[in-house]
């Protein structure tokens, strides 16, 4: 009798808790889904800050600089430069004691002796504005990096003679200097090749890739290349078409051209421009233009 009382208490309790896990949803034991409120985790909440002071950002190493917080992040130090002897070393720095030395400013320039490659002459220091002067202004190893080589350019077309004379300077020097004799002269930074040399450095005519033609020549160049305007090597006219009138059934067509032979570079000869009512060209006086 004892034996069927106890059955019936644990009966009992199972159907209670039973009831209990039905009234309160899923739970971890019968594989329901546990929210992110039961399980503690707040929907707005990031990830925590790496420091909230500079304390819990510095390290056992004295050489790397002073450890900042900023915002929460940790911001590393400035390298301690170092003095042993006469002799700045990035070396000789101890993690443990720091440095033997630290460097000082001689110049008072606002950069230490170590750093600066002029220690002695306030002018010149890392950040210095960097002059076209033949001197290592802002020490970053490199001297008048905006310096050019400058072609004399004795009519100003910005092409040089394959013998012009150069300079080299970071602005462009004055024209007073090439040498040269014209009114035009000036320089440019355009380096003269065989391909891009001015056939004719007096004439600002002439110059490569020259696209105009003109009816007077090069003055004091060979007569076989004296309206060679463009430096490749040949004369070629304007105009190397010849010209016409002709009836076609009942209209007269015109054909714009040379009159009679193709003249020559700097020649005069007449052009026909169109015909008159009777299909007979009119012509006028023109001289042929090359390049």
């Amino acid at each position: 009798m004892e034996r069927a009382a106890l059955v019936l208490v644990v009966a009992l309790g199972i159907a209670a808790c039973g009831d209990d896990d039905a009234g309160e949803g899923p739970s971890a034991f019968d594989g329901g889904a546990i929210s992110e409120e039961d399980a503690g985790i707040a929907d707005d909440a990031g990830p925590p800050p790496e420091c909230t002071s500079d304390t819990d950002c510095a390290n056992e190493d004295l050489c790397d600089g002073a450890e900042r917080c900023e915002g929460g992040t940790c911001v590393a130090g400035t390298p301690l430069r170092c003095i042993v002897g006469d002799t700045c070393s990035l070396e000789a720095c101890d993690p443990a004691t720091g440095c033997e030395t630290l460097p000082g400013d001689r110049d008072a320039d606002g950069s230490d002796d170590c750093a600066d490659c002029a220690p002695d002459d306030a002018t010149i220091h890392p950040g210095a504005e960097e002059l076209c002067n033949q001197i290592d202004d802002d020490c970053d190893g490199a001297i008048d990096p905006g310096v050019r080589t400058w072609f004399a350019d004795c009519d100003g077309d910005s092409y040089a003679s394959l013998r012009a004379s150069s300079v080299t300077s970071c602005v462009e020097p004055s024209g007073d200097d090439t040498g040269c004799t014209g009114a035009e002269r000036a320089w440019t930074d355009r380096m003269p090749t065989r391909r891009t040399a001015d056939c004719a450095d007096d004439d600002a005519r002439v110059f490569v890739d020259q696209t105009e033609s003109f009816t007077t020549p090069i003055e004091g160049a060979l007569v076989e290349v004296d309206f060679d305007f463009d430096c490749d090597g040949d004369e070629e006219p304007e105009e190397g078409a010849t010209g016409e009138c002709a009836q076609m059934g009942g209209s007269c067509r015109a054909t714009a051209g040379w009159a009679a032979a193709v003249p020559a570079c700097g020649e005069t000869g007449s052009f026909v421009t169109s015909c008159s009512g009777a299909c007979a060209p009119v012509t006028e006086t023109r001289t042929q233009a090359c390049r």
